[in-house]
């Protein structure tokens, strides 16, 4: 496939991420921030040109219709040492998982590219030099990827791409040997976040926290969990051993371990029930129903995905298979009708 697209397409136009890096010097700037919410942001700065140095591209990205390419992009200047080093990381967009045989695809194609178009390119006092990134090239060659820290400074989303959101941000970043410097990212996020058909803005609360047990714990106690719990308890007359404590998670439709955007991370939903057991609760489920994907594909069933994305029940709770539990229907609204519900 390749030298027949070399035969058929312009030399001076091949496909792929093509980038001409230059050490560039600012004669003059000026950079003005207004906060009108925060005025002691706002200010004025002149660039001095003798302590500045940064980095400049001209590049082409130029690509087939399917697949879809993505790349991370990572550029950090240090105007100090006179080094730019430009990391870039690529793989594909799998971006029509109900269609098996395009994702496979899309995935094979993404592992290809990632491993042969991965690389650094790091201008340092005149010199330019090419390394592979992992997983291009072999071990011994590779650079070593930049380690970003703390949250972005500045981030700016562009979602008028169809198929996903490119992303720009400025981040530090620390090397190998430990130096710090701020760097420009460049990203495509899959998550569309926009409504669909709809201009109304919803309003969501968000918890981030490097430590995702301590962001859950957060989480509980602003929302004012135990109380809610404990009014429930009351309310049913019930003692704490005997009192049912459901949690629903969602891992039904995960397909890959590796994509945590599809299924509840499981060692949360331990960290949650070690909590209830904490407080004297002990009858404790976690709770799932049979999905459209065991119609079609082995291995499907409630228990075998709770074990393979590690709901083992090691906290102290049954795994119940809600399909299985309903033993009886119930009238849920004009939509639902009558519908088979679990007795847990």
């Amino acid at each position: 496939m390749g030298k027949a697209l070399r035969e058929m397409l312009p030399g001076e136009h091949p496909l792929g991420i093509h980038i001409t890096p230059h050490a560039v010097t600012p004669l003059s700037g000026r950079l003005r921030i207004v906060c009108p919410t925060r005025p002691s942001y706002s200010g004025q700065w002149e660039i001095a040109p003798s302590a500045t140095s940064g980095e400049g591209e001209h590049g082409t990205f130029r690509n087939v219709k399917e697949p879809t390419t993505l790349y991370g992009y990572l550029c950090a200047v240090s105007p100090d040492r006179h080094t730019a080093r430009v990391q870039i990381l690529t793989r594909t967009l799998r971006d029509e998982r109900e269609h098996w045989a395009k994702d496979r695809l899309d995935a094979f194609l993404g592992t290809l590219i990632s491993r042969t178009a991965s690389a650094e390119v790091l201008m340092e006092r005149g010199q330019l030099s090419v390394k592979p990134l992992a997983p291009a090239g072999r071990p011994q060659d590779r650079a070593p990827l930049l380690r970003k820290l703390g949250d972005p400074v500045i981030e700016v989303n562009n979602d008028h791409f169809p198929t996903a959101v490119f992303q720009r941000r400025i981040v530090e970043v620390e090397d190998q040997s430990g130096a710090r410097s701020l760097a420009l990212e460049e990203d495509m996020s899959r998550m569309r976040l926009e409504p669909i058909d709809s201009d109304k803005q919803v309003v969501v609360a968000s918890i981030r926290d490097a430590d995702r047990f301590r962001a859950l714990d957060r989480v509980l106690l602003e929302t004012g969990f135990d109380a809610v719990v404990e009014q429930k308890l009351t309310a049913s007359g019930k003692s704490r051993a005997k009192f049912s404590v459901v949690i629903k998670p969602n891992f039904m439709f995960a397909y890959d371990k590796r994509d945590r955007t599809t299924y509840t991370d499981s060692e949360l939903v331990h960290h949650l029930v070690r909590r209830l057991r904490n407080l004297g609760f002990e009858n404790i489920s976690v709770v799932e129903a049979q999905s459209t994907y065991g119609e079609y594909f082995d291995k499907r069933s409630v228990r075998e995905m709770a074990d393979y994305l590690g709901y083992d029940g090691s906290a102290g709770y049954a795994i119940v298979d809600m399909t299985e539990d309903a033993v009886e229907k119930r009238h849920l609204g004009p939509h639902l009708g009558m519908h088979p519900v679990s007795r847990v």
